[in-house]
């Protein structure tokens, strides 16, 4: 599908309790300073909200039991979710990730910091689980985009091409509609991580 985006308020397309989860994010320091720096959440977090997936599932998820032909069944674990921040230059995520000293990513993308959110829990599972949270601030050059637009137009799967930019959401047309019948819409093939994406979203 052709990737054309539409914008949105926040609370017309989150529901309350996605709303509440949103605020619990932005009230981490990072991704405040990131914000104030001109960067913008977008991917799986915002995926996430969209779908009113408690986001204690999304960083935690639980591990799920495949059944075998023979009847055998075998756990999977399956890859915590992570909040990931772009930006239109590089200077300004290098620039708090210095000042936090940040680690480098596996994927040589960006940094990351665990820090602490408050107010995200399951009562099914103790709450120190849910003391932290990754997130990447991603600095490499050719993944800085001016706009959120642009960003969002390098990204491999149209299911995760949603962002949050201040008081909007910006969301491709026809997105829910791929969700809905619970289809994968790969628009970028380039990513060297496809087949190990395709994985993660197909599960």
């Amino acid at each position: 599908m052709n990737l054309k985006l539409e914008r949105f308020p926040i609370n017309q397309k989150l529901s309350l309790r996605a709303q509440h989860e949103l605020e619990l994010v932005r009230s981490i320091e990072l991704i405040q300073q990131s914000e104030r720096a001109g960067g913008w959440l977008a991917g799986g977090v915002v995926r996430a909200l969209l779908l009113d997936q408690p986001l204690s599932l999304y960083f935690y998820p639980p591990e799920r039991l495949v059944v075998r032909v023979d009847g055998t069944t075998n756990a999977i674990w399956t890859c915590p979710g992570d909040i990931d921040i772009f930006f239109p230059n590089a200077e300004a995520p290098k620039k708090i990730s210095d000042a936090c000293e940040m680690q480098p990513t596996c994927g040589g993308f960006g940094t990351y910091d665990r820090p602490r959110i408050r107010g995200l829990r399951d009562d099914k599972l103790d709450e120190e689980e849910f003391a932290q949270v990754t997130v990447q601030l991603i600095d490499r050059p050719d993944k800085c985009f001016p706009t959120v637009e642009e960003c969002l137009h390098s990204f491999d799967f149209t299911n995760c091409a949603v962002a949050i930019k201040d008081d909007e959401l910006l969301i491709p047309q026809g997105w829910s509609e791929l969700e809905w019948a619970h289809q994968l819409d790969v628009v970028n093939a380039t990513s060297p991580f496809l087949a190990s994406r395709i994985r993660k979203y197909m599960h």
